[in-house]
């Protein structure tokens, strides 16, 4: 397209997303006027549509954003939304319930998309200066990380591979989710946790399109064989991951790493995986799929994964009935938990670490809203291994209120942005962080807020890093003192 044309396409693209935004604004106020449900269902609709279309004006800088409102909305809109228009009215919970949780939503994207645009204000005039390292330093980081990749991953896949052989002995998705547990020795676990580092570490350094995908797809099949066991988020988020990480090569090389045959490939996919991702509501349920067509696999597929929006419902009833203790704090749960009862805390405190703690001390001692509160609803149901799951928003408004739902909305709306200028910046450190957050983030919606975060102040991620960073400094050194002999 010659550049007028495209100016002219952005000025229409722009009228329509005011035309948008002021129908959404028409909604909110006939739900002010009527308190009519059905108007909010549509207003919140409306909202993620308007955030989700603004970022393509931007997408280079908002290609997170855009994913993160998309999980937003299959996660915790999907499911009041089908009821509503499916039914014509909403009655599992009384209409407070129903406004707060919606409204809830509604106030993390609004503060995500401001947070999103104070980001690309601030960064408007700031140009990105990419770092440039030696050949032979960027040489000697991939030899090593793929080295270590290449080592920890066997063990990565023996455990996936006993998860997938204990789920098929038990024969029930359940039983195996409560009860499993691994029988290999702890040294194997030690070695697969270099695995997505080592592989992240690698990526960083912006290798070939072949390997990189090479080092993807082997990635994407290990979390392949998770999804044996009936088990989905692995899998979707290491197809997220990759094409994120496509996504941001094909913005320094156009059209070299998202072609033709790419876009090709992600179109005639997209469909067949979520049809597969909705039969296996049914097939880990034992129950026959032949009898549902294609469009009902997609709208329930699409609809139990918004059944997070019970832990918005059953978070903002149950708020004072949790746990009261002296110190308790659900948003940031996942890296206070890691820090009383992980390898080190455990042994500063004498308390038990992690991987000892039953369900039982998970309901009543740990700081995560996931076993809190599942606990509170099913009690024994919960203690036989299910439970209602969690979300970032819900850990906010319980610890924060509704002005901490805004604030934090604001944080990762201007943090998505910045984390995708320190990845095109090309340091390997920081782009090594991002990577890795990204490779978790897009559970969030359904999830702790810290968890994406957590690995940061963990000792395998930093073993990890700074042990292949010593071994190619130590290689690049040699060389220099090789060639100059």
């Amino acid at each position: 397209m010659k550049e007028g044309d495209i100016l002219y396409f952005k000025k229409i693209y722009n009228i329509a997303l005011f035309l948008l935004f002021f129908i959404f604004f028409i909604y909110i106020y006939l739900y002010l006027y009527y308190n009519e449900l059905g108007y909010l269902i549509i207003s919140s609709n409306l909202l993620i549509l308007n955030c989700i279309l603004y970022t393509f004006n931007n997408i280079k800088y908002h290609i997170i954003s855009c994913i993160f409102y998309f999980t937003i909305y299959i996660f915790l809109l999907s499911m009041p939304t089908i009821d509503y228009f499916k039914y014509g009215f909403l009655n599992l919970y009384i209409t407070e319930v129903y406004s707060a949780s919606i409204m809830l939503v509604m106030l993390a994207v609004t503060a995500i998309f401001i947070g999103s645009i104070i980001a690309e204000y601030y960064y408007k005039d700031k140009l990105i200066l990419e770092k440039k390292y030696s050949k032979d330093y960027i040489t000697s980081l991939r030899f090593v990380s793929i080295i270590f990749f290449l080592l920890s991953y066997p063990c990565y896949l023996i455990l996936n591979i006993e998860k997938v052989l204990y789920r098929f002995s038990v024969d029930d998705y359940y039983v195996y989710y409560a009860t499993f547990e691994s029988s290999l020795p702890s040294i194997v676990h030690r070695i697969s946790d270099f695995t997505m580092y080592a592989l992240i570490i690698y990526l960083a350094t912006k290798p070939k399109k072949i390997y990189a995908t090479l080092g993807l797809l082997s990635y994407v099949f290990a979390n392949f064989l998770i999804l044996l066991t009936g088990t989905r988020n692995p899998f979707i988020l290491s197809l997220l991951f990759s094409f994120v990480y496509y996504f941001i090569r094909n913005q320094s090389e156009k059209d070299i790493w998202i072609g033709k045959k790419e876009k090709f490939l992600i179109v005639i996919s997209s469909l067949p995986i979520i049809i597969g991702m909705g039969a296996l509501n049914y097939i880990r349920e034992g129950e026959n799929v032949n009898k549902l067509g294609i469009f009902d696999l997609l709208i329930d597929f699409v609809y139990k994964q918004g059944t997070s929006f019970n832990v918005l419902a059953w978070g903002y009833m149950h708020s004072s009935d949790l746990p009261v203790r002296e110190f308790r704090n659900y948003t940031f749960g996942h890296i206070i938990d890691y820090l009383n009862h992980g390898t080190i805390g455990s042994l500063v405190s004498g308390g038990k670490h992690l991987s000892e703690m039953s369900r039982l001390d998970m309901a009543l001692d740990s700081n995560s809203l996931a076993h809190n509160l599942s606990f509170l609803v099913y009690r024994n149901y919960y203690l036989q291994g299910h439970g209602i799951g969690d979300s970032y928003i819900i850990n906010n408004y319980i610890d924060y209120g509704f002005l901490g739902v805004f604030i934090i909305g604001l944080f990762l709306g201007f943090i998505f942005v910045y984390m995708l200028r320190k990845v095109y910046v090309g340091k390997i450190l920081s782009s090594t962080i991002v990577l890795v957050i990204i490779a978790t983030l897009y559970f969030m919606p359904r999830g702790n807020f810290s968890e994406s975060f957590s690995f940061i102040l963990t000792i395998p991620f930093w073993i990890s890093y700074l042990t292949i960073w010593f071994l190619a400094n130590l290689i690049t050194k040699n060389n220099k003192y090789l060639i100059r002999r």
